[in-house]
């Protein structure tokens, strides 16, 4: 991964955190901005960070109120600066988005899979021109619908296996409907809508996954889903 900064007190596993740490991992998702360095209290966890990657966990044994730092990786301007809240025995994702010209921070708990037998899959739209979006599975039609910048899914159970995970605008579609998925759209009562991108998304149980949509729609860098497996969550 460009930019890791290799840490003896990262987190690598389930349940890495210990008594009184909290889990956090950083994702870029801002699309037009730099590559970043972030510190998270006094320590330097990634630099030169780029679009679309995520860092693993990090310990962050501190104080619950911790200092966040993002800075441009090339001439070290400070972009954006807060104290954000990590209770303790809990995992986070903190992805850095849009905002106006600038970014900001969106911070998301990564809970652990509550079903038993399948795994946990949930969806959430960081891309800030997409508007509403649907996303699909093969074998299981759409899954979740209308999810709108910011929105987050709640988590929705699914067998082991491999499957096509597609993400397309949001789909006119009467109750009752039928949906077809072709390889590159999706259509319902006469209305075909493209697909923007698909991945593969191989589940395992007890796995929990966030599907995160990050790009532009029908621009450049283009819309896609950046599977993230909550793999320290608690």
């Amino acid at each position: 991964m460009p930019g890791f900064t290799p840490c003896f007190n990262c987190c690598h596993g389930p349940g890495c955190s210990g008594n009184g740490c909290a889990s956090v991992r950083f994702l870029h998702g801002a699309v037009n901005q730099p590559a970043v360095n972030i510190t998270l209290g006094n320590r330097t966890v990634i630099n030169n960070m780029r679009f679309g990657s995520f860092t693993p966990y990090y310990r962050d044994c501190g104080s619950q109120n911790t200092l966040v730092t993002v800075t441009n990786s090339q001439t070290g301007a400070i972009l954006f600066r807060r104290y954000l809240n990590f209770a303790s025995q809990t995992s986070y994702t903190v992805s850095i988005i849009n905002d106006g010209s600038g970014i900001s921070l969106f911070t998301l708990t990564d809970s652990p899979c509550s079903y038993r037998n399948s795994g946990c899959v949930r969806v959430v739209n960081l891309s800030p021109n997409s508007g509403p979006v649907d996303v699909f599975l093969s074998g299981n039609g759409r899954i979740f619908q209308n999810v709108s910048q910011l929105d987050v899914t709640d988590y929705r159970a699914f067998g082991r296996g491999s499957y096509r995970a597609s993400v397309s605008e949001s789909l006119p579609c009467p109750a009752g409907s039928s949906v077809i998925m072709g390889d590159t759209y999706v259509e319902c009562s006469n209305t075909r809508i493209a697909i923007m991108d698909s991945t593969t998304l191989n589940i395992m149980v007890g796995g929990t996954y966030t599907l995160y949509i990050i790009g532009l729609a029908y621009q450049f860098p283009a819309l896609q889903i950046l599977t993230v497996e909550n793999d320290a969550a608690f």
